[in-house]
């Protein structure tokens, strides 16, 4: 079942985001959970921000956090994933939490719907999925190699 976050889901979230951490070319950098407890926290309390978590009774399993903000050139409104993450493959959990975003963004009514992969995991397996729910690549991610 998909449900949106409480505070009462910090714990798992916390968790959950650390795995996260673990994953792909962010390994690397330092973590602190203080940080990461702001994140999830700035996601699931105000209104132009989401954060919504897969439970699978009574566990939660995945989340996904996202926002919605005027374009910075304009008044149109854009949708951002900020980060998604399931501890099951292959279950389905990361499309449900894909489409729970898009229908949240839709009733948001914001006129471009952003989802960006930068962690560099299962690259084939993402893409083929995002382009499954309807969104098409415009463009690359770098990383400056020091």
């Amino acid at each position: 079942m998909i449900r949106v976050a409480t505070m009462d889901d910090m714990d798992r979230l916390l968790v959950m985001g650390e795995l996260m951490h673990k994953f792909g070319h962010y390994e690397n950098l330092d973590f602190d959970p203080r940080r990461l407890y702001l994140a999830f926290r700035c996601h699931i309390l105000p209104d132009d921000r989401l954060c919504v978590v897969f439970e699978n009774n009574p566990a939660v399993e995945g989340f996904v956090c996202a926002s919605v903000d005027p374009w910075y050139g304009g008044n149109d409104r854009v949708a951002s994933e900020t980060a998604l993450f399931s501890t099951i493959s292959g279950q389905g959990i990361g499309r449900s939490l894909i489409q729970c975003y898009i229908a949240w963004a839709q009733y948001k009514q914001a006129k471009k719907i952003n989802f960006g992969v930068t962690v560099g995991i299962e690259d084939q397996k993402v893409d083929g999925l995002l382009g499954q729910l309807g969104f098409a690549a415009t463009g690359k991610h770098y990383v400056f190699k020091q």
